[in-house]
């Protein structure tokens, strides 16, 4: 009995020291693990790559969690070192660049860049060359006595990036290319017929693909920009000089049409430019020779004319031109080109257009027969023009009006803020349109034959879908 009594006490000594031991091996490693814990530093997710910076269906900007996209794994190794990061916003680098050139510009430069002016012959003379190349000039119109043929054509535009090409803003190159009796592109590209007609068909869809095949025409030139399309509504049956250029009388019609036809050019990267503001369609004289009066009040302008360019510039215009017209109940001493009451008053603020607005022709008629090229000029940057248009032009011209328009900012006449924000907008429409480096012509496209004849086919099946 005592031995086995014995016995018992022993094993269940044994139990309990043996329970004891597995309680302690238990704790150890538990504590092991937490102080392991305690020293691991966590994995974890840079800021920057934490959260994107996405877009909405309705354009609005939302944050969204990395992880969540398709199920992928939220990791900083997702996008390569070399990109840019999601939240990086673009539109500052570019905002940057441009207060970085506008503080390198003198004030001539800056002028300069406001100057759009035409150019003499079909190739590049040395008066030309230096305009650009010296003078850096801010934009370059091509018209209907500067065009041959297409070959020539190509290397009178290359020959002018030549010449700009250590210059780091870019030229604008533009032509009239509305189509119909205005067509500037050599007839060897198929022409499209007038805006008149186009009209007629009422579709919508026509229009934005004809918008496109005029980009293309004037891009495969190297050109960025396009003078069209016409937002003028054809209210007056004896005016000649809109007439079938216009898409009708209606100016519901005029806007579906013509924003449709801008659309598909900036959809091509080329710059359209509405015209002619505040409108050219109900008057009676040729702004080429005359100056045309339109007696309308703000309000008769608000039903009708202003219509297509209120939507155009809800729809994202970038450049306006503007008319020579007078219109006295507005402003009875300046044409619209000259106008602060039009340019400033109504187009900047009542319409809140915060693009470029640029000049029709300050050496058409309407112009010459009642200023001197300095006095329009000046008055035209003191209305709010951006940009002022000369076509007719010697280089001793340019540098004496830039002469004038300098002394006026010396003298107060223009403020320089003003001039700073012309050449801002100016600046920020190029830097959209292609980046603010040295403009070397062999990065341009140049008409291949192969390209030109793409567009023919292309112009063939949409001219097929006109009447």
């Amino acid at each position: 009995m005592y031995i086995r009594h014995l016995y018992s006490r022993i094993t269940i000594t044994i139990l309990i020291l043996l329970a004891a031991g597995w309680l302690i091996l238990i704790q150890g490693t538990s504590e092991k693990s937490m102080e392991q814990e305690q020293i691991e530093e966590p994995v974890t997710i840079p800021a920057e790559y934490d959260k994107q910076i996405v877009s909405t269906d309705n354009g609005n900007l939302t944050e969204h969690d990395h992880a969540a996209q398709e199920g992928e794994e939220a990791s900083a190794s997702t996008l390569p070192e070399t990109e840019t990061p999601a939240t990086a916003d673009p539109a500052n680098d570019s905002a940057n660049d441009l207060i970085t050139y506008m503080e390198q510009m003198s004030l001539q430069e800056k002028i300069a860049q406001m100057m759009y002016v035409g150019v003499s012959g079909t190739s590049l003379h040395e008066q030309e060359q230096q305009l650009i190349a010296e003078d850096h000039v801010g934009g370059i119109i091509l018209l209907g006595g500067n065009i041959e043929n297409k070959q020539q054509l190509s290397r009178y535009v290359t020959d002018m990036k030549k010449a700009n090409q250590t210059y780091p803003i870019p030229l604008f190159i533009g032509a009239d290319e509305e189509g119909g009796r205005v067509s500037r592109i050599p007839d060897s590209i198929l022409n499209f017929p007038s805006n008149q007609v186009i009209g007629r068909v009422e579709d919508e869809q026509l229009s934005y693909e004809i918008g496109q095949l005029l980009a293309r025409k004037v891009k495969s030139f190297g050109m960025n920009m396009n003078f069209a399309p016409v937002l003028d509504i054809h209210s007056n049956p004896h005016n000649q000089v809109i007439g079938d250029r216009a898409f009708g009388a209606e100016p519901d019609l005029v806007s579906t049409l013509g924003i449709a036809t801008m659309k598909g050019m900036q959809s091509k990267s080329v710059i359209p430019v509405v015209k002619h503001f505040p409108g050219h369609g109900d008057t009676k004289l040729d702004s080429h020779v005359h100056l045309p009066r339109v007696n309308k009040s703000l309000q008769e302008l608000e039903r009708n004319e202003l219509i297509p360019f209120r939507r155009s510039i809800a729809e994202g215009a970038e450049m306006v031109m503007v008319a020579h017209v007078l219109y006295p109940q507005l402003d009875d001493q300046y044409p619209a080109s000259l106008s602060p009451v039009l340019l400033t008053d109504l187009l900047r603020k009542q319409m809140g257009f915060e693009g470029v607005v640029v000049t029709d022709d300050l050496s058409m008629g309407a112009i010459t027969s009642h200023y001197t090229m300095p006095e329009a000029v000046i008055q035209s940057i003191r209305a709010g023009s951006d940009m002022v248009m000369v076509t007719q032009i010697h280089r001793d011209d340019y540098q004496a009006l830039l002469q004038a328009i300098s002394a006026a900012v010396e003298s107060g006449q223009i403020p320089r803020k003003q001039i700073d924000d012309s050449v801002a907008r100016i600046l920020a429409l190029k830097q959209r349109r292609s980046p603010l480096q040295g403009t070397s012509a062999a990065s341009q496209p140049q008409p291949l034959a192969d390209q030109l004849t793409t567009l023919n086919e292309d112009i063939q099946a949409v001219l097929r879908q006109i009447p």
